[in-house]
């Protein structure tokens, strides 16, 4: 019987040990199918992850480049727009025909030829008028040479240089208008005096007899900023006799008459260009600067 009881507890626990390990083959077996199931997820998550990443890639690129392109098309948006605003500016301000001057200029003298003037202006009947030439019999050097204004020609010429484009503005006066001799009003004419032991030579409000441009369509935008050259001459008759019919010619003699320019101002479509940093280059030249406000 006790060996019967032994054997049976054998048994029990043999049966026990049995159960035991196929639970624990069970638990193990089903660790495995968790754990590749983890393994199948964590890999679907680095794949969809792959995915993603590339196709943000895709779309990081794609977006890069339209954004490039749209940088490109305002960039040309800004040029054409800038095209645009200057043929405006071309169209609204166009080279006038009518363009006035004012000139302020000293006409070299020495003190000689200053004082016979001054003798002269004081042997006037009119006290206190210092317009010259004078009407006098009285001669000496300042007063032979003012007389030679009396039937005197003058042109000048104020050319604007913004690059290869120019535009020439041209005054020609044949005879010379001079305020108080031969001009019946002060617009349009010359004002010559003597003031503080100087001669002054001014223009009040002379028009234009040419103004031209070296190309077609040309605007006053295009001269904006420029450089500017100006030259003047002085003109005296020399009668040529051919046979019984005696010719004046009117030759340029800049050395009879040379002028200091001090000032000098265009006037144009309401506006008043005035020319900056007037320097003497030689002779009868000078230089300059400008700007025009552009409406």
């Amino acid at each position: 019987m006790e060996i019967i009881l032994v054997a049976l507890a054998g048994l029990i626990t043999v049966g026990l040990s049995i159960k035991s390990i196929i639970s624990s083959n069970k638990q193990q077996q089903e660790l495995n199918e968790k754990q590749k199931q983890l393994f199948d997820a964590q890999q679907l998550i680095i794949n969809k992850q792959e995915t993603l990443n590339i196709m943000q890639s895709s779309y990081s690129r794609d977006l890069q480049a339209k954004s490039d392109r749209i940088i490109e098309l305002q960039h040309e948006l800004r040029i054409k727009s800038n095209e645009q605003l200057d043929v405006l500016d071309h169209i609204k301000n166009p080279i006038p025909n009518d363009v006035g001057l004012s000139l302020v200029s000293i006409i070299q003298m020495d003190d000689d030829e200053i004082d016979g003037l001054e003798i002269g202006l004081q042997q006037q009947q009119f006290k206190g008028n210092n317009l010259l030439p004078l009407e006098t019999n009285l001669q000496n050097r300042g007063i032979q040479k003012m007389n030679l204004l009396k039937d005197a020609s003058f042109s000048l010429s104020v050319q604007l240089i913004s690059g290869n484009k120019q535009l020439t503005i041209r005054y020609e006066l044949n005879p010379l208008p001079l305020v108080g001799f031969n001009a019946t009003g002060v617009r349009g004419a010359f004002h010559c005096a003597m003031i503080n032991r100087a001669v002054t030579f001014e223009s009040i409000n002379v028009k234009a007899t040419l103004v031209e441009a070296n190309y077609s369509s040309a605007s006053l935008a295009d001269f904006a900023n420029c450089n500017v050259q100006i030259y003047y001459n002085f003109s005296f008759p020399k009668i040529y006799g051919v046979g019984n019919y005696p010719t004046k010619l009117y030759l340029v003699q800049n050395e009879k008459m040379a002028l200091s320019i001090k000032d000098l101002n265009l006037y144009l479509n309401g506006r008043v260009i005035d020319i900056k940093e007037i320097k003497l280059l030689n002779g009868n030249n000078y230089s300059g600067k400008c700007s025009i406000v552009i409406n």
